[in-house]
């Protein structure tokens, strides 16, 4: 009975999988599936149970894309040469998960980091997991995602799923759209005529007011640029001038 049950979950964790966008729904559900569960009719599932529902997503997509490696590993030899995990000097957990092996052993890093879970690009999981952290992140750039993906997962041709995720995605699209140019009107005929004086035609920018210091109370300065409309030349001058505006 339990070989019996056992098969049925595995049959369903890819149905699962391609009906549902949600990570985390997709390990409930596979949670409330487990044999682990002690009460199938309790919705009220915890840490440990959602992790063993994740564990168990995992391990079985694991050995449906990698039962070379298993087989080799587990008899204590190297994966082949020609395998994709060859560079990644790959070993078996105590969870049985395959995770990356590497050189960051001694660092203090959580374990998850040091040894990401290893996973392909054409397995439903790891779109799922991308398009997870995709929307957990604000929907951020690729480099954004592939940087918060390599902290637990380790996908071999992480750049296509996140390249086709951020192409799909309606929000990111709206993000990356190109900001439209107002067209602009025809230039005054101040502006195009030709031989006339500089100043001729002036335009007048205003600014202001700035708070600045004067003794021991504060007093409030403007700022106005003369510019001739013809050259675009700026009207320079040293002295300090007050103007008085007229209404």
């Amino acid at each position: 009975m339990i070989l019996i049950k056992q098969e049925l979950i595995k049959s369903e964790i890819i149905k699962d999988n391609k009906q549902d966008d949600d990570n985390e729904g997709t390990v409930r559900t596979q949670s409330d599936k487990s044999e682990n569960s002690k009460n199938l009719n309790n919705l009220c599932l915890n840490l440990e149970d959602i992790q063993k529902g994740k564990n168990a997503i995992i391990h079985f997509v694991q050995h449906q894309y990698f039962e070379d490696e298993f087989m080799k590993l587990r008899s204590g030899f190297p994966v082949k040469c020609s395998s994709k995990l060859h560079k990644l000097d790959p070993f078996i957990d105590t969870h049985g998960i395959l995770r990356v092996g590497g050189r960051l052993r001694q660092s203090d890093l959580p374990d998850e980091m040091k040894h990401p879970i290893i996973l392909l690009k054409t397995c439903n999981i790891s779109h799922l997991i991308v398009r997870d952290i995709h929307r957990k992140i604000g929907h951020l750039g690729k480099n954004s995602i592939l940087t918060h993906l390599r902290e637990r997962y380790w996908i071999i041709g992480a750049n296509a799923i996140i390249k086709s995720i951020v192409s799909k995605c309606v929000v990111c699209r709206k993000y990356q759209s190109p900001i439209i140019q107002q067209k602009m009107a025809d230039l005054p005929s101040d502006r195009v005529t030709p031989d006339m004086p500089p100043f001729t035609a002036v335009g007048i920018g205003y600014f202001g007011p700035f708070e600045i210091r004067q003794r021991r109370c504060s007093v409030k300065r403007y700022g106005v640029i003369f510019t001739c409309l013809k050259m675009r030349a700026i009207l320079r001058n040293c002295k300090f001038v007050r103007y008085r505006l007229m209404y």
